[in-house]
């Protein structure tokens, strides 16, 4: 991910002796001159650059998505021994470009690559199919009999879940390896989550929101053709959005009062906040807060995190998606975290929770979750519950329970509370 970039390039100069460049407009065609003449041995890019830099064209008939055989890679790639993928539940998706071009890369000349490695917390999002594009990359997915075979013995039925436990073993057995927190810190405690329920400041603005999606909703249920039900799915579920966002500015006004609480503990705090307008309200509160939220540029998010981590007397920071994934340093000097607003599934909120909850992290993490009394919220917590029991079929022992769709779920639950 972009925003990590930076970390990579000092985290590459500390404990190695390789000479690590960070890929940019300045040696956009004469990156390959760099490695012909030994000037770099790691080169940094990050997902959405990937065309940008190893992509000559791409050759699609008028009319037809792009396939993968269209794409012109840069030979160049050729020079390349190794691949690291870093988050890589960011190419889950096969219909995305930037995956197929994580793939060319890797297939660039399989014979040669000394390793292929992907880092991340969080495999699968949605269902099983997440991993198929990820063990493409690795050269790993006939180990599994095949993309059809895969999805005929993995992703069967309705949830796309399906041996959960007999995947989680063949994983374990031939390419996945996963250190817990009990093995890296056996002396640390878990993260305590809590749940924060407080009033929110603009009942009148949310009821009025809500209603909007309740009508929509009604429309919804009464519509008998699949094709317009289906439209009429994704409307309902940016309602759904609208309504998380509203009932998360009216959260800002208790949380404010418990961060200027929490501030007479001298105690450094983290915040996570999904949506700009509801930051710039909690940065008008807090002005001398650093923020890493997607409008600041690299140097910008890496100031903000040295700040942050260094400066006794920053003690607030403000992050969003942008510090989700990768960013590290906050956990230096503080271990509490509140979630204002958190994603629709529970590897989101580790995720979230893992800026703080990590090595060197010397004491327990508190995570603190606010929701709106009587909002979307408990029905987005219900969701996030269930959404859990999928992901921990492969990480652990579990057994697979039925999955829906989070738009469908959330959509039944509000027609549920509409009687």
């Amino acid at each position: 991910p972009g925003n990590v970039k930076i970390h990579w390039q000092r985290e590459w100069m500390k404990f190695s002796n390789r000479k690590a460049l960070i890929l940019n407009d300045d040696i956009r065609n004469s990156w390959p001159f760099y490695i012909k003449q030994k000037l770099a041995d790691v080169f940094i890019v990050n997902f959405e650059s990937l065309m940008k830099y190893f992509v000559f064209g791409i050759r699609t008939p008028k009319g037809r998505p792009m396939q993968y055989r269209d794409i012109v890679f840069n030979p160049a790639i050729d020079y390349f021994e190794t691949i690291i993928v870093d988050e890589s539940q960011r190419v889950k998706d096969w219909g995305a470009q930037q995956t197929k071009f994580v793939t060319g890369i890797a297939d660039g000349i399989a014979e040669k690559k000394e390793f292929k490695i992907e880092l991340t917390g969080t495999p699968i999002l949605n269902h099983y199919g997440d991993w198929i594009p990820q063990l493409r990359i690795m050269d790993r997915l006939n180990d599994f009999g095949g993309d059809r075979y895969f999805r005929n013995r993995y992703c069967a039925g309705p949830n796309k879940a399906s041996n959960g436990r007999e995947l989680r073993a063949k994983l374990w057995q031939t390419c996945f390896f996963r250190r817990t927190k009990a093995e890296t810190k056996k002396d640390s405690p878990p993260v305590t989550r809590q749940i924060i329920t407080c009033e929110i400041s603009n009942r009148r603005e949310y009821e009025f929101a809500k209603k909007d999606l309740t009508s929509y909703l009604q429309k919804y249920k009464n519509e008998n053709d699949d094709k317009a039900k289906k439209q009429m799915k994704k409307v309902a579920w940016q309602k759904m959005n609208v309504l998380t966002q509203v009932s998360a500015k009216g959260k800002v006004k208790a949380l404010v009062e418990h961060i200027r609480d929490f501030q007479t503990t001298g105690k450094k705090q983290l915040i996570y906040a999904e949506h700009h307008d509801v930051v710039d309200r909690l940065k008008k509160a807090f002005p001398k807060a650093v923020c890493v939220t997607g409008r600041e540029d690299e140097n910008e998010k890496q100031r903000a995190i040295d700040a942050f981590s260094q400066n006794k007397r920053v003690t607030l920071a403000i992050i969003s998606a942008a510090a989700g994934t990768g960013t590290d340093g906050l956990q230096n000097q503080c271990s509490d975290i509140e979630l204002l607003e958190h994603p629709w599934h529970d590897p989101g909120i580790v995720q979230i929770e893992s800026r703080l909850d990590r090595i060197p992290q010397a004491e327990g993490v508190n995570s603190r979750i606010w929701q709106g009394e009587n909002t979307v919220d408990q029905h987005k917590w219900k969701v996030v519950e269930i959404k859990k029991k999928l992901s921990d079929t492969v990480m652990s022992n579990d057994d697979t329970q039925e999955q829906e769709n989070i738009a469908d779920m959330a959509i039944d639950m509000m027609l549920e509370e509409m009687g």
